[in-house]
């Protein structure tokens, strides 16, 4: 009871203390000091939103650039592949008239042969006439 007593006149205490200037004045502190906290914790957390957000914008320009060179070697490999396969084609297609050419030299020469064997023979089948 004698406790309970204390803490009663603890409190009158306190509070008497409190509307005295001096208890405003421990009031108004608490106030600046809780305000001045929030702000602190605010602009803390503002600027950890900011670091992320820019941590975010470079995580993605990285991951577009990573795209588009991605694309890029995408389209230099196709480009590499049609190249050869249209340098193979043209590689063909050279090769084929060659050996047309070939041929149709290796017919001619055959026949500049025959004439030549003919023109040889004209002397004697004139003779023989």
């Amino acid at each position: 009871d004698k406790l309970h007593a204390f803490e009663e006149k603890a409190k009158d205490a306190i509070q008497d203390v409190m509307e005295t200037e001096f208890g405003h004045k421990v009031l108004e502190f608490e106030e600046k000091a809780r305000s001045a906290i929030q702000l602190a914790l605010q602009s803390e957390l503002a600027q950890k939103i900011r670091e992320f957000e820019q941590k975010a914008v470079l995580a993605v320009q990285a991951g577009m650039k990573s795209e588009f060179a991605t694309k890029v070697y995408e389209f230099e490999e196709k480009s590499r592949l049609t190249m050869t396969q249209g340098v193979a084609t043209m590689k063909q297609q050279v090769t084929d008239e060659l050996a047309q050419i070939l041929r149709v030299m290796a017919d001619m020469t055959r026949r500049m042969a025959e004439m030549e064997k003919a023109l040889q023979q004209l002397p004697k089948q004139i003779k023989m006439a």
